[in-house]
């Protein structure tokens, strides 16, 4: 078999494809192809391959006659089409620079165009999926002649062909791309889409424009400063080849993405009428797809081209594809829009639900559609019901509950069921008759079965869940929520946010009575005992302290099930670690008097729960208006989360910085006092020994320290809107002492004034007013408080009358003894409540410790 033999039967055993279609033509150049040393059988296959690739390269050279030299290349363009291997061998030979001085000889010469058409197929075959002949086509200069050969010639077959292949140079190529917008190549690409170049031309054009414009926002300015968005927008109309059309459309698409200036050039060319036009039920169905995915980037973030869209009359248009299309990326693209003309816009949602979207996009949500369909759909009936109570009624009544709820099913894609739950947040987000009915359609399981996946958005949605009434909450304790809320709480790998919304969340089970009354075992909580250690956040303990608070004061059997499992030892040891004051100080020694309550306490506590006239109610009514402890949790804010972490995070610096600037001042005293000790130490030689003037420093040192720190911080108090109060007019602030670390103390009196206040916080009889503003600053526990406004009355401290065995009165638990507190928490709990127990020995009952809004750890938390 000869080579041309060879080549003819590669040519007919494989399609050739457009882009190198033009190299062929009926009477074959390879028919006349004769070499001076023709290959034997078995062509590039056989020993000789070298020898003839490097022969066809050759027949490449200016010298060689024009026959040959197109023959030359149509070999080439045949022997690469698809061929990587062959790609490669004639990379290696050097056929990419003789094809560009082939190409450059031939650049302006209009009576050899169909050989310079030849080398640019040729050329192309060759770069055709293969980047580093890209690379090296670029290195020999292929982009400025070609960029050269846009404007040189005038011929539709050479410019489309020279388009072609500049189009796969830049593909992908973020080098290429900026050498090719350097050489000029987008102006001379938006000429060639004026109405007067062949259609062939323009799409070709329009397709090389779009490679350059895909990933690079500034070759997006230059191709709108040279006028390409109002040539593309003239190329949408009816009458405009599909071909031509889908290709103005992907590069118009890409050009608005992201960029609201090009947005505005596009709504003032006349581009918004056109793109609605397209999607009317006579056009194809790429075209509808491609025109709703530019309008899509229109409206994104664009409130201005909302209105004129939806004022243009795409609504209708749009549901209507919705409805009556089949094809499920046109119907994924409408949803895609209709959600961002909803978004933030009432008169959009109300003109959308006029227009029947409701229904349209429902039926979406079926198991047979694809997901990337329900995930759109969802989306959008999310964004219609945000904050708009009438079409959350009529999502609610036309059923959407169900199907969405059905997307939270393990079978379903993570991506549906994180939007489908999203959607059934902002459902039913303030608005209990929705509520009500997501929760009478087993709504709760769903969600709470989400949290085992360590998904946030089902942390959302219970959280709003959650809010909603007693009913509620006792059915999302029923669905096992606590286990896995507890787990994710231990979680290392949990976010701090999710952290908040799962403390969030058990604060508000745990805050109704009624609810709390249900549990009988504490074995879901003792998981958290393991984050009851010295280095855990103050965050972290706080919470930990305020849920165990409410957990021990349910009855005893969990009371002696929590000291079984070490609660009692773990809050004893990380009190004894914690210096004082401090927060959490203050919420270990309260949680450790609970944790120590009798029996007969808890005995009086179940009898007010259950009695609908016990102190109970007037104390829940209590709270309530106060904004207390038993306050449910109000529906969580994502961005204001967030915003209030930026903010600590701030206030943390501030501190460091404070302490930074306090030792940088402390340093430069010490300095001068040593200057001015070196003076004086020559007329009062021999007065003072050396260890009594250092030590006399050293004390001085402190004091200047402790000074500037304190002056530093309370000149940025105002700045992180912290206050100060104190008891008696001279008590020191507790901010400051917190912001020291809470291991320095103040000098002089004044530190012997703020141990006092410390030991009397609970005092019945010595009224002191801690510093509030010092406590709200922190992050808020989501279990609800109104910070430390006033101390306790005696009869609101639950303080045990010994801290020996004790047995309760009633016959029941009379064999029963409570646990021992260790020595350390006895201690702790004697010399805090030696003067709080009445003369006559009656403990207050235990529900005015749990329920009262002035409770100590209530409020520290």
């Amino acid at each position: 078999m000869s080579f041309k033999e060879d080549l003819l039967d590669q040519r007919e055993d494989q399609e050739i494809p457009c882009n190198a279609a033009k190299c062929h033509h009926t009477s074959s150049p390879i028919d006349e192809f004769s070499g001076p040393q023709e290959p034997k059988a078995g062509a590039l296959n056989d020993r000789n391959e070298a020898d003839s690739i490097r022969h066809l390269v050759t027949l490449l050279s200016p010298e060689v006659p024009n026959n040959k030299q197109k023959d030359a290349a149509v070999a080439l363009a045949t022997l690469a089409l698809d061929n990587p291997d062959n790609q490669g061998k004639f990379a290696s030979a050097a056929a990419i620079p003789a094809l560009m001085t082939l190409l450059s000889a031939h650049s302006h010469s209009h009576s050899r165009s169909d050989l310079h058409e030849q080398a640019l197929c040729a050329l192309e075959n060759l770069m055709s999926s293969n980047p580093g002949n890209e690379d090296k086509a670029a290195s020999a200069g292929a982009i400025p002649a070609l960029v050269a050969s846009l404007s040189a010639h005038t011929e539709p077959d050479l410019q489309e062909r020279v388009a072609c292949a500049l189009s796969q140079l830049v593909s992908n190529n973020p080098g290429n791309q900026a050498k090719a917008a350097s050489a000029g190549a987008i102006p001379a690409l938006v000429a060639l889409l004026s109405a007067h170049t062949p259609p062939q031309v323009q799409k070709q054009a329009a397709d090389a424009l779009l490679h350059l414009v895909m990933s690079d926002p500034g070759n997006k300015d230059k191709a709108a400063s040279a006028g390409a968005i109002p040539a593309l927008v003239a190329l949408l109309p009816a009458h405009t080849p599909l071909d031509v059309q889908l290709n103005a459309l992907f590069t118009l698409a890409h050009l608005v993405a992201f960029n609201p200036c090009n947005q505005a050039k596009v709504a003032s060319a006349g581009g918004i009428p056109a793109l609605v036009t397209l999607l009317s039920a006579n056009t194809s169905p790429p075209v509808q797809k491609q025109a709703a995915g530019a309008l899509f980037h229109l409206v994104s973030s664009n409130p201005d081209n909302k209105v004129k869209v939806a004022s243009a009359g795409a609504i209708p248009a749009l549901v209507a594809l919705l409805s009556l299309h089949t094809q499920p990326d046109v119907q994924e693209q409408s949803a895609l829009v209709i959600l961002h003309l909803v978004s933030s816009n009432p008169v959009n949602q109300a003109k959308v639900s006029s227009a029947g979207a409701i229904p349209a996009l429902m039926a979406l949500l079926s198991a047979h559609n694809p997901p990337d369909v329900q995930k759109a759909a969802a989306c959008a009936l999310a964004n219609l019901v945000d904050g708009n109570p009438c079409n959350q009624g009529k999502v609610a009544s036309a059923g959407a509950i169900s199907p969405l709820l059905a997307l939270l099913s393990a079978s379903t894609s993570s991506h549906v069921q994180v939007e489908a739950a999203v959607a059934l947040t902002k459902l039913v987000a303030n608005n209990p008759c929705v509520q009500g009915k997501m929760v009478s359609a087993g709504g709760i399981p769903p969600l709470v079965a989400l949290l085992s996946a360590s998904n946030p958005i089902g942390l959302v949605s219970l959280s709003v869940i959650s809010g909603c009434s007693t009913h509620t909450r006792k059915l999302v304790v029923a669905a096992g929520a606590i286990t896995p809320l507890v787990g994710l709480i231990c979680d290392p790998s949990s976010t701090v946010l999710m952290l908040r919304l799962a403390f969030g969340i058990v604060g508000s089970l745990l805050s109704d009575p009624l609810v709390r009354v249900s549990f009988t075992s504490a074995s879901s909580f003792l998981p958290l005992v393991s984050l009851l250690r010295v280095n855990a956040s103050e965050n972290v303990l706080l919470q930990i302290a305020c849920i165990f608070y409410h957990v021990a004061a349910i009855s005893p059997i969990i009371r002696r099930e929590l000291a079984a499992a070490g609660v009692i030892s773990a809050t004893t040891k990380v009190w004894a670690a914690v210096s004082s004051p401090s927060r959490v100080k203050d919420a270990m020694q309260h949680l450790l008097l609970v944790l120590s309550s009798t029996s007969q306490e808890c005995v009086s506590k179940q009898t007010h729960i259950n009695s609908p006239t016990s102190h109970e109610a007037s104390s829940s009514s209590a709270l309530e208006h106060a904004g207390a402890a038993t306050s449910v949790v109000e529906p969580v804010d994502s961005d204001k989360l967030m915003q209030e972490l930026i903010e600590e995070e701030e206030r943390e610096k501030a501190l460091k910085e404070a302490k930074s600037q306090a030792k940088k001042g402390k340093m430069l005293r010490q300095k001068e006092k040593k200057k001015q000790k070196k003076k004086e130490g020559g007329d009062k030689k021999g007065q003072r020994n050396k260890g009594e003037q250092q030590s006399q420093d050293l004390a001085t040192a402190e004091e200047d320290q402790d000074a500037d720190a304190h002056l530093i911080l309370e000149q940025q108090k105002p700045a992180r809107g912290s206050t100060d109060s104190s008891g008696d007019g001279g008590e020191p602030s507790r901010s400051s002492t917190a912001a020291l670390g809470g291991d320095e103390e103040y000098a002089g009196g004044e530190r012997e004034q703020h141990r006092n206040s410390c030991t009397t916080a609970i005092a019945p009889n010595k009224q002191v007013a801690p510093d509030v503003t010092a406590r709200s600053t922190a992050l808020t526990s989501p279990l609800g408080s109104t910070g430390l406004a006033h101390v306790l009355s005696p009869t609101v401290v639950a303080t045990p009358a010994s801290t020996s065995t004790t047995t309760a009165p009633d016959s029941t638990m009379a064999s029963t003894p409570v646990t021992n507190t260790p020595t350390a928490a006895t201690a702790v709990i004697a010399a805090a409540t030696a003067t709080s127990v009445s003369s006559s020995n009656t403990l207050p009952a235990i529900h005015n410790v749990t329920h009262d809004p002035d409770h100590p750890i209530l409020k520290i938390i």
